[in-house]
């Protein structure tokens, strides 16, 4: 993926891997957005490149091209995504967000780094206010 570490990169990957195994990318109940977990894997990982071929998609989630394949064209009946024919091979179709699909990915962004952030502040708050204890100095 461009513009990600590759630290960050090989944990993401990780925790789909594990989110497969233990199924929670095949559920059908909505999470987000009117989304299921696996449309909101689809549109994450539709949105690191312009335009993504739905068998680099199966392999980047972890899953049958035939289940990458039924999630696309769902999201596709829903708006987020759009089909094109492949520029170098007309037998093969790659996808891209629409509208509705960027500014789905744009809120789960938004909400991943504020959870982030939230999560990092508390966690310096309690490590902040751990060192004063040990120090036995007053906090203000």
């Amino acid at each position: 993926m461009k513009d990600e570490p590759k630290n960050i990169s090989t944990m993401r990957n990780t925790i789909k891997i594990f989110m497969r195994s233990l199924g929670v990318l095949e559920g059908k109940k909505a999470f987000c957005y009117n989304c299921t977990y696996a449309h909101c894997h689809v549109i994450w990982e539709t949105a690191q490149e312009s335009q993504i071929s739905v068998n680099e998609l199966a392999t980047r989630l972890n899953i049958t091209k035939s289940a990458a394949s039924r999630t696309v064209d769902d999201l596709v009946k829903k708006g987020y995504l759009k089909r094109n024919p492949n520029s170098n091979d007309r037998r093969y179709v790659d996808i891209e967000l629409m509208e509705k699909g960027h500014q789905t990915h744009y809120r789960m962004k938004f909400n991943y780094s504020t959870h982030t952030l939230s999560r990092s502040h508390l966690a310096n708050s309690q490590s902040i206010y751990h060192h004063h204890k040990q120090l036995s100095c007053p906090l203000m």
